[in-house]
């Protein structure tokens, strides 16, 4: 977009470019965990669940074909965990079969394991401690250690740095699970339940809630916050696959840090992984013809089940090594893990919009209260900035955009704002205001709405881009349309960059 005679503003608007970004500041210690973490008091609201009734789930009246599970395996007995009913409790400590299992789960960020809670012959009870990085936070009653809720890692206490045996864990749906294993049991819920506590949260559905977000160690704009991914760590480094991606491609064979890999995605939330080596051979796999098998090697001719059991020829009996690793959103994923790779990378498409992609017509809620009215974009050039309180990069962003604001107004560039916090949300609503407030952001600022966010939404990926992140700026020409888009770190070059 740069060159002769090509500007965003026009000649008129191009003074107000001149900003520059602000530099960082001196960064502060390291708090302990402990003193991180936020939502006490709705984790002491939800307590664990212990030992929960189980029904067989041939006489399971309470569930629904389409209810999202969780659901575990432990020596030949299955069994799931209903996802509205385990959001009111996070944590639930089990036994299975004899095993004592603890089943984790975060309905905001679509987190979900299952450990066996014994450690050298100790047995654990765990429980939520509250919030932190962005999703819940676990802790043994035992030893007061914290717990990483899905990867199962001690991180801060008497057992930091241990790590609980993974038992694998499938979220998916009731009927799926129910054909798959047709004698597991089903923990018991009543039907009140399904409501309050987290029923607006969904798989992969958008939205932070500022407590949570405020907890965050880092801020990974290179996939949407609520891109599901499947992340695996081997000894090498971690790696996220996007769902999408896994669902698309059918088994897909990876070398992930030197460890030869296959990958699968037997559900639309589900994802595995296998080290594809066995017998000192390494085999490639293809998606099977039989409806038995999940794939079929090139080498051998052996069908495979997506649990990685040969079912079928000369391999038949031998089981694929599973690897360690959990589908959860993106920006949880990447606060744990800062040093991830994403899978086939994340391509840098620069601010420049290729085509007509137009800013839709939208009549929002304004921060100032009132009845939703037309988001205006007057001006010869608009910058609609799509933000968060919590998010950092977006903290910094609203007053150097406030500042362009008062400056050059008169030479035709205007400033609307858009909070990303939660629509019908009181707390959320207030948090913004306080933050505009105590800024002293003057912005026509307003809140989004589901059918705003998704437009918004599908605008982005209209502009080529992975999806809605934030901090995003949309630099938007008087007839609506799109002519730039800056996310993430890009922000922060917007006044030098156009």
């Amino acid at each position: 977009m740069r060159g002769p005679g090509r500007s965003v503003v026009g000649a008129t608007g191009a003074a107000w470019l001149a900003l520059a970004p602000a530099t960082a500041g001196i960064a502060a210690e390291t708090p302990s965990i402990a003193d991180r973490i936020r939502g006490q008091a709705i984790a002491a609201a939800h307590p664990a669940m212990e030992e929960p009734t189980v029904v067989p789930g041939a006489r399971a009246t309470h569930m629904r074909e389409e209810d999202v599970v969780l659901g575990i395996v432990v020596a030949g007995e299955a069994r799931a965990y209903p996802w509205w009913v385990v959001k009111n409790f996070h944590v639930v400590n089990d036994t299975v079969r004899g095993a004592p299992v603890v089943v984790t789960f975060c309905e905001q960020c679509t987190g979900a394991a299952a450990f066996r809670r014994e450690l050298d012959r100790r047995l654990l009870t765990l429980e939520t401690a509250g919030v932190y990085n962005g999703t819940i936070i676990a802790r043994d009653r035992e030893t007061r250690t914290l717990w990483a809720p899905f990867s199962g890692r001690g991180l801060e206490g008497p057992l930091a740095g241990r790590k609980l045996e993974r038992i694998p864990l499938a979220l998916t749906r009731w009927s799926e699970w129910k054909a798959r294993h047709p004698a597991t049991s089903v923990a018991w819920g009543p039907a009140q339940v399904r409501g309050g506590h987290g029923s607006w949260y969904e798989p992969g559905k958008w939205g932070i809630v500022a407590e949570m977000g405020l907890t965050l160690s880092g801020w990974d704009t290179r996939l949407p916050e609520n891109a599901l991914v499947y992340g695996l760590e081997v000894a090498g480094g971690r790696r996220a696959y996007p769902l999408p991606e896994l669902r698309a491609r059918g088994p897909l064979g990876d070398d992930a840090f030197g460890v030869p890999v296959v990958l699968l995605a037997p559900g639309d939330l589900e994802a595995v992984a296998f080290d594809r080596r066995i017998r000192e051979r390494t085999l490639t796999f293809r998606a099977a013809a039989m409806a038995s098998a999940a794939m079929r090697d090139d080498e051998t001719g052996t069908s495979w089940s997506a649990e990685g059991l040969a079912v079928e020829g000369p391999l038949r009996g031998e089981r694929l090594l599973r690897l360690d690793g959990y589908v959860v959103e993106w920006h949880v994923w990447a606060a744990y893990n800062p040093d991830t790779e994403v899978f086939g990378g994340v391509p840098a498409a620069g601010p420049e919009v290729g085509g007509e992609v137009a800013f839709p017509p939208m009549r929002l809620a304004g921060v100032d209260g009132g009845a939703p009215r037309d988001v205006r974009l007057a001006a010869e050039v608009t910058l609609v900035a799509l933000w968060t309180t919590w998010c950092e990069p977006c903290r910094a962003e609203m007053p150097r955009l406030q500042a362009l604001s008062s400056r050059h107004a008169p030479e035709g560039l205007g400033v609307v704002a858009i909070a990303m916090h939660l629509p019908d949300d009181a707390t959320e609503r207030q948090v913004v205001r306080e933050f505009l407030s105590r800024e002293r952001i003057r912005l026509p600022a307003y809140f989004v709405d589901e059918r705003a966010y998704e437009q918004l939404e599908a605008l982005l990926r209209e502009a080529g881009r992975p999806g809605l992140v934030v901090p995003t700026v949309l630099v938007v020409d008087r007839e609506r349309r799109v002519r730039a888009v800056f996310r993430g770190r890009e922000v922060a070059t917007l006044a030098t960059a156009l």
